[in-house]
Parts: structure tokens; C-alpha cells; sequence
């Protein structure tokens, strides 16, 4: 199987064949690449040696809880789960996609235990749409906390998913599609008042779809939205430097006879207080900087006596540009 493990800002890719894990590559969402172009480079020779995909959630976007049921609820834990989800977490089933394990039965106490996991929709959207953008479907969703291989990985799913049906219930309703076929032999009477009924629930129908469609449209804006924000950010960031790199700069060309009082950076302008023995020297050391631009003093030179020196008041603007 391919796993496809998502983080804040990269999604890391392992291959699972015959018990053995291979570490694939990683593939940065703020590349500048071609997404499904990126992954052919991540993947290499090995795109078509996989016959299952798993993605898997950063665990701390899941919330887990220790639930504790009567034993009688075991035929129909998903069910059961949904009704009480509001109870054991601050969402509702229909906000929800979740999995569940069960962690201990005690017969004499008539009570089960379940590991309960749940996955806010939004971020189950999100994830899937990740995934698309990569030309890519996932055949089942974890996280990544789990092991994908285990006999009972976790699996996450919306609530309204046709649930598995127990026997006992398979068998109640093949009893009911008898009855109904024999009210279809009456129904040929009223063809009129089946005809509007299919109208209406085509109708309704057509119009969730509509919804839907409409809902994930936004939901892919936001998320576009979301990723330039989170790329013009780390650009701007990378383009400046930092105040490390700054200070070292300033400190290795400033005289050992020269001290700082005040060092102040704002929105790209600097402004050094101190004193020295002689200020104008200063102007022609710093504009030596690749770091600063237009160093000049922002105040007149004044004599100090009680240091036996000048004061000075420097701006500078900083530069984008790293330098060499």
C-alpha cells in the first residue's frame, strides 16, 4: 500500500509491501511545482506497484475519547455512536467523520469499552482535497499515529455512510421487499400520485447535489486562499534577514571604542542610539553592510562629556536582499 502521510505544510510518502516499510520522498505544498509533477518525482518507478492508497491525518487534528457502553449496544456500535457523539464530544454526528475500536468487554459488568475517534468534516475535506490535487484517491483514512498494516487500522467515515447490516436485520428487511411487492401489484391503480412523488424526490435530490457542489466549490476557495497566505508569508520571511544574522552584522563593523544604548527595528527601519569616541565614522562602516540602506544620522551629534565621547542617533532601512 501507498501511505500518504499529511502535515502542516508537506505530505510525507512510505510504500508498505511485504512487511517491509520504504521511505518515498516528501513533497512540500509550497513547491512552485506542478503538484501531480512534483509527486511523479517523489513516487519515481514505483507508481504503479501499489494496489492500495492510505491517507493518514496529523493525529492532532483527531479527538479521541474512552467511551463506555452496555454490552447490548455491540450488534450496533456505529449506530449507537452517532446518537450519543454529542455527549462524548463537543460535535455533532453530521460534523463528523469517525472510527472506533473496542478495547475491553466486561460480561460480568455487561459493559464495553471503545476507543472512539473522531475527525471534524472540514479537515476530512480538506485532506481528500489535497489528496485530488495530486491526482490521487484514498481507499481508506487513518492517522498518523496508527499502523496502517494492523489487523483493525482505523478508518475514518461520515456518519450517514450505509453502516454494515446484521444479520437479524438483513432477514427483517427481506421480509419488508416481500410486502412491497405486493403493494407494487396495487400501485399500477395510482400512476399519476407515484409520478409526482418520483418527480418531487428528484427534485430534492438534484437540489442536495446542487448544495453539495456549491459547498465544495467554497471550501476549495478557502483552501486556495489559505495556501497563497501561507506562501506569500514564508516568501516575505525568507526574504528578509534575520535579526541574528542582523545583529552580528552591525556588531562585527561597529569599533570595540563604540557601545549601543538602544537598537530598535521596525517594519524594515533600524535606529541605533549609543555613544563613541568619534560618530562620523560610523556612516561609512555600516553603509559597508549588505544588510543596510540608506544609513544615515537621524539627529545631530552631540559632545558627551561624562563618557568622553559623541552621541549619535543612526536610521537605516533594511534590505531584502541577503547579500553574499
Amino acid at each position: 500500500m501507498l501511505v500518504v502521510t499529511l502535515a502542516d505544510d508537506a505530505a510525507d510518502f512510505t510504500l508498505h509491501r511485504g512487511g517491509r516499510v520504504r521511505r518515498l520522498g516528501q513533497l512540500s505544498f509550497s513547491t512552485e511545482s506542478a503538484p501531480q509533477r512534483a509527486l511523479s518525482e517523489v513516487l519515481g518507478s514505483i507508481s504503479s506497484q501499489y494496489s492500495e492508497i492510505v491517507l493518514q491525518v496529523p493525529a492532532a487534528s483527531v479527538l479521541r475519547r474512552s467511551v463506555t457502553l452496555p454490552l447490548e449496544a455491540v450488534e450496533n456500535l456505529r449506530e449507537v455512536l452517532a446518537f450519543e457523539m454529542d455527549r462524548h464530544t463537543p460535535f455533532k454526528a453530521s460534523e463528523v467523520a469517525y472510527d472506533y475500536r473496542v478495547t475491553a468487554t466486561d460480561a460480568a459488568a455487561k459493559k464495553v469499552t471503545i476507543d472512539l475517534a473522531v475527525l471534524p468534516r472540514t479537515m476530512l475535506a480538506r485532506a481528500a482535497s489535497i489528496l485530488e490535487s495530486l491526482g490521487l484517491a484514498a481507499n481508506r483514512i487513518g492517522v498518523a499515529d496508527d499502523q496502517p498494516a494492523s489487523d483493525r487500522p482505523l478508518n475514518f467515515q461520515l456518519y450517514d455512510e450505509p453502516p454494515h447490516i446484521p444479520t437479524g436485520q438483513r432477514r427483517l428487511l427481506s421480509a419488508l421487499a416481500a410486502v412491497a411487492a405486493g403493494l407494487a401489484a396495487v400501485a399500477w391503480f395510482l400512476p399519476l400520485y407515484f409520478d409526482q412523488r418520483a418527480a418531487a424526490v428528484y427534485e430534492a435530490r438534484l437540489e442536495e447535489a446542487h448544495t453539495a457542489a456549491l459547498q465544495a466549490d467554497s471550501l476549495k476557495n478557502r483552501l486556495t486562499t489559505a495556501m497563497d497566505l501561507n506562501r506569500f508569508v514564508i516568501d516575505r520571511g525568507a526574504a528578509m534577514p534575520t535579526v541574528t544574522s542582523l545583529l552580528a552584522d552591525i556588531t562585527g563593523r561597529l569599533p570595540d571604542d563604540a557601545w549601543l544604548t538602544q537598537l530598535q527595528l521596525q517594519d524594515g527601519k533600524l535606529t541605533l542610539v549609543g555613544h563613541a569616541p568619534s560618530a562620523a565614522p560610523l556612516i561609512a562602516l555600516l553603509e559597508a553592510s549588505p544588510l543596510l540602506t540608506e544609513v544615515r544620522f537621524a539627529s545631530s551629534v552631540t559632545p558627551d562629556p561624562s563618557v568622553g565621547g559623541e552621541s549619535f542617533n543612526i536610521s537605516a532601512s533594511v534590505t531584502q536582499d541577503r547579500g553574499s
